[in-house]
């Protein structure tokens, strides 16, 4: 798609493959930890939003009591009409976390928070913790008599 076919606020793949690869722990452009964890949903014919962020000059604490250190400067979005665009934007974006951190990203399967206390640990240890499933996956699970792949991958009988 050239440049100008593109709406307001889109970029090519090229020009998202060269934003990627432009940033660096020290002048940040892009906010790498959203775009890594959210690698598995990139798909063929969807967009895919690309944060901008910048270092601030005086980092401050949140309400939380975080420190901020980057602010977001707005979005660019790319068209993935491919699927060899979905496999390049996805391996450039974990090749630049690979890059930068020195570790392979490992995705954590976590399908929630609890803090439930638990009675061997005792009163005071109600703390947030993931919830850990007790199926693995490819499990089959028993769902009101259908039986249910436990990665989701739809009906198995």
């Amino acid at each position: 798609m050239s440049p100008q076919n593109l709406a307001p606020g889109f970029i090519s793949i090229d020009d998202a493959v060269a934003l990627i690869k432009s940033d660096t722990r020290s002048n940040p452009v892009v906010d790498m930890d959203w775009m890594v964890v959210r690698t598995k949903w990139i798909q063929t014919g969807q967009n895919f939003r690309i944060p901008k962020i910048k270092r601030l000059e005086k980092p401050y604490r949140n309400r939380q009591g975080r420190i901020v250190e980057f602010e977001h400067v707005g979005d660019a979005n790319v068209t993935i009409s491919t699927n060899f665009e979905k496999e390049l934007l996805k391996k450039t974006i974990l090749d630049k976390f690979r890059e930068m951190t020195g570790h392979e990203y490992t995705a954590r399967n976590i399908r929630g928070i609890s803090t439930v206390a638990d009675d061997a640990e005792g009163v005071n240890a109600v703390k947030p913790r993931p919830n850990k499933p007790n199926a693995k996956e490819g499990d089959s699970i028993a769902n009101g008599g259908a039986i249910i792949d436990s990665n989701g991958e739809g009906v198995l009988a």
